[in-house]
């Protein structure tokens, strides 16, 4: 029913009154936020985002059929409060107060209040039982500061958005059906608000089928579209006409601030800001006492084509405001922004030309758009800036040299330069450079570049240098990745020890926390646990940085965390860490060492089936880095010849050890497993015997080594080699607690091993499951004649009896004798056991 309502109207009734909305009804997870049944929800949100419409949508549902309906209009302006809060408790004092009852509150910010909580807890007091839902423009004021014994539901800012699939399910259920990239499109461009959402189907439903074909006709559709809404329902108003130049002119700031406002348009900015915030049209950042505001992002964008429309499309002279105030407040990648749109190319040199080596790391997109925006011509002459755009236009492409200017030497100029360069601008050229390599896979190249430059930096003298230390840190930390990912951790880690102190001290803590997480990856990798575990103490002394750098730098930690996991039998911890790793980006750098920790895990808790699809789908993705010089193709044979052991495969095995990388220590090491485990302990302990002594195999290598010599020597019957050996392991699990290397020999050897010399504790205390062998037991060795060698390959092949005598130019019976030869000295009775057990043993 209806009541009149302080001259205003009110509906109040069951919920089977109101009608759902579909563009709601598609969206269950807003209904279930509402079904909590929580004493107090506030919905907020500005103009157009669905607040009322999600109200009655859920008011209609079955789960609130029960409920009397309140709905409450918003004030009339000048409505005092008090004769407001009288209203409607008249209203529900009529509810039959045996019903359940849902009073809806619409935009009570409009009353004025000095403290917006009085009403609603008056009535939550007044009215027990009764459910009150608020449905506010001012979201980020009634969201905060209610009593921490209140139960409430509080629905803000994206929650209401349409998400990409939602979006997709509304087209479809209202007959428009587009193909994913089209959906994906269409809601980047409007942002999932809720009333552009139905303009954009309003576009696409002319469009059907061709809206991808008309690509051009239909982005220009929707522009328009989103354009006609926003001067309906924003610049239409007539309301807010008096603030029409304001909004233009804020709308050109991706955040207001009053600061900002009061540069634009002077004073009186933070009286407009609250009016334009209460009104529906700016959206206050969430959090108690912020004072910032943004534009709903599409609605910003149309704000700002109407700004540009204004001027004759040239560019607008608020972002020259708007450059020269981030600038003189220190915030320099907001003035850069501001400094290209404004098309003020000189300040745009002096931002990158200072701060582009910093930016790289922070806000790496903002850095790359500005860039990139900048005409060819204006960094003529500007050898860093220029170097700095080469860097980003052939990120990821083949072109991997920067034709000017080129690699500096130590005299400071460049191909093709004639005047002489600083320090400064020789060090940043030639990390240029070297990342350019990097990202093109030429890593042995770029290695060479990051050891020239990093000699050149260490070469000159302190005085010399003072020009340069407030970058050396971020560069360092450049030329240290390079040498981590061709497998040059030595190297790597006295670089990455100087980029932690100079960044500690420096203050730049992003940089400091990467070079901690690099720096307990690269103790990880060799088997250096308890250093691994220093230097991730130290990383988390460092919060994780806001934006873009935050993933970046929390990647090499978390595969530090993970290897070490492994590699103390602690796996619940390595998945962990890995599952927050969530699914790498196919441009992260780092992702051959994800990969190989995962695969170690794999390995650890006897999934090597999964190992080896996570193996080939790497390779899929990663493919174009697997180039010499980078340590992702050694990591990855190895531990998918480990994988195929573990599987008993030694054929294949056998096979992917004896291609590339075979001089590589982890390669190496693979390889004398693969011996060992095909029945050939004499060739397995040679080959461990002298990988035990390569100056170049990292730590953890070396003793798996050892340990898997010890294990051949006992097959020898050579106990005191075996002892001499074991006893270097016993030592270095103690120390580091890498238990799970003893996993990597049958647990029949561990035992013998452990008769004169008991195990480390770890090891003794763990469950008998966890100590389990990650490969089988070695196959006896088979010696066999070259005629029974040949059958059995062709068995392998598939050859019948008669196409095998065939071949031997002999007769079936004499073939079949041979079989029976062959079947007697392989311990097996059948063709299928004689195939398997040849694959096991690298027979065939």
């Amino acid at each position: 029913m209806f009541e009149t309502f302080c001259g205003e109207v009110v509906r109040s009734g069951a919920g089977s009154v109101l009608v759902a909305d579909p563009t709601v009804a598609l969206r269950p997870r807003l209904f279930a936020r509402l079904d909590e049944g929580r004493p107090l929800t506030v919905i907020g949100g500005p103009r157009g985002s669905g607040k009322s419409a999600l109200v009655q949508s859920w008011l209609a549902t079955p789960a609130a059929a029960h409920l009397h309906a309140v709905l409450v209009p918003a004030p009339a302006t000048g409505l005092d409060p008090a004769d407001y809060w009288r209203c409607v408790d008249e209203v529900l004092r009529r509810v039959d107060p045996s019903v359940g009852t849902a009073v809806v509150v619409d935009l009570p910010e409009l009353l004025r209040e000095e403290d917006h909580r009085t009403g609603i807890l008056g009535l939550l007091r007044s009215w027990p039982g009764t459910r009150v839902i608020v449905t506010t423009r001012w979201g980020a004021g009634f969201a905060d500061h209610w009593p921490a014994e209140l139960e409430a539901t509080v629905l803000v800012g994206a929650e209401l958005s349409f998400t990409e699939s939602e979006t997709a399910e509304y087209f479809a259920r209202s007959g428009v059906v587009l193909d994913e990239r089209t959906y994906r499109s269409i809601h980047a461009a409007v942002g999932g608000h809720a009333g552009l959402v139905r303009s954009a189907l309003a576009v696409a439903r002319v469009f059907g089928a061709d809206y991808e074909v008309e690509r051009a006709r239909s982005t220009d559709a929707l522009d328009a579209a989103v354009d006609r809404y926003v001067a309906d329902q924003f610049l239409g108003d007539a309301e807010l006409a008096p603030l029409r130049p304001f909004l233009l002119s804020t709308s050109v700031a991706a955040v207001v601030t009053v600061a900002v406002a009061t540069a634009l348009t002077g004073d009186g900015a933070r009286s407009h800001l609250l009016t334009l915030e209460r009104s529906g049209v700016l959206v206050r950042a969430a959090g108690p006492q912020i004072d910032e505001w943004v534009y709903p992002p599409a609605v910003r964008t149309a704000l700002v084509r109407a700004a540009r429309a204004e001027h004759g499309g040239r560019s607008l002279p608020e972002s020259a405001v708007l450059a020269r105030h981030f600038q003189q407040s220190g915030d320099l990648p907001e003035a850069l922004v501001h400094a290209v749109e404004a098309e003020q190319w000189d300040l745009a040199l002096s931002i990158v030309g200072e701060n582009w080596v910093e930016m790289i790391h922070t806000r790496p997109t903002v850095l790359r758009e500005s860039l990139t925006a900048l005409p060819p011509s204006v960094v003529e002459g500007f050898p860093t800036v220029k170097a700095a755009r080469e860097l980003f236009v052939r990120w990821g492409s083949d072109q991997v040299e920067v034709p000017y200017p080129g690699a500096a030497g130590p005299a400071g100029r460049t191909a093709g330069s004639r005047a002489p360069l600083s320090l400064r601008d020789t060090l940043i050229l030639n990390t240029v450079q070297m990342m350019v390599l990097r990202f093109a896979g030429e890593f042995g190249r770029a290695v060479d570049l990051a050891v020239h430059t990093s000699a050149l930096a260490a070469g000159t003298a302190a005085a010399d240098r003072s020009e340069v230390d407030e970058i050396l840190p971020l560069l360092r930390l450049q030329w240290s990745i390079t040498r981590q990912l061709a497998g040059d951790l030595g190297e790597s880690t006295t670089d990455l020890l100087r980029a932690y102190r100079t960044s500690e001290l420096g203050g730049i803590e992003f940089a400091a926390r990467n070079a901690a997480g690099a720096l307990a990856l690269n103790y990880a990798l060799t088997g250096e646990y308890g250093l691994a575990d220093q230097w991730l103490e130290a990383e988390a002394r460092f919060g994780v940085p806001a934006g873009w750098v935050g993933p970046m730098v929390r990647v090499p930690g978390l595969v530090a965390r993970a290897l070490v996991g492994v590699g103390r039998l602690d796996t619940a911890s390595a998945a962990r860490a890995l599952d927050q790793l969530d699914d790498l980006s196919d441009r992260d750098e780092l992702w051959g060492f994800a990969v190989y920790a995962r695969c170690r895990l794999d390995l650890a808790r006897g999934a090597a089936e999964e190992g080896l699809d996570r193996v080939r789908r790497a390779v899929a993705v990663y493919g174009r880095w697997l180039r010499p010089g980078s340590v992702s193709g050694p990591l990855l044979v190895a531990v998918e010849a480990e994988l195929r052991c573990a599987l008993g495969r030694a054929t294949e095995a056998r096979a992917a050890v004896a291609g590339t990388y075979r001089s590589h220590p982890l390669v190496a090491l693979a390889r004398a497993r693969v011996e060992f485990q095909t029945g050939n302990p004499g060739t397995a302990a040679v080959e461990c015997e002298e990988l035990a002594h390569r100056g170049d195999a990292w730590t953890g290598t070396r003793m798996e080594a050892v340990l898997l010599g010890s294990a051949a020597s006992l097959a020898l019957g050579e106990a005191e080699a075996a002892g001499r050996g074991w006893r270097r392991v016993a030592a270095f699990v103690e120390q580091t607690g890498a238990v799970g290397l003893l996993t990597t020999v049958p647990a029949a050897a561990v035992d013998a091993l452990s008769a004169e010399l008991p195990a480390p504790q770890a090891w003794r205390t763990l469950p008998a499951e966890e100590r389990a062998a990650q490969f089988p037991d070695p196959v006896r060795r088979v010696s066999l004649t070259g005629r029974e060698a040949t059958v059995l390959r062709s068995m392998v092949d598939g050859a019948t009896v008669a196409e095998i005598a065939s071949r031997l130019y002999v007769s079936p019976n004499t073939v079949k004798t041979q079989l029976q030869s062959l079947y007697r000295k392989l311990g097996v009775h059948t063709r299928a056991d004689a195939i398997r057990v040849a694959r096991e043993s690298g027979l065939a």
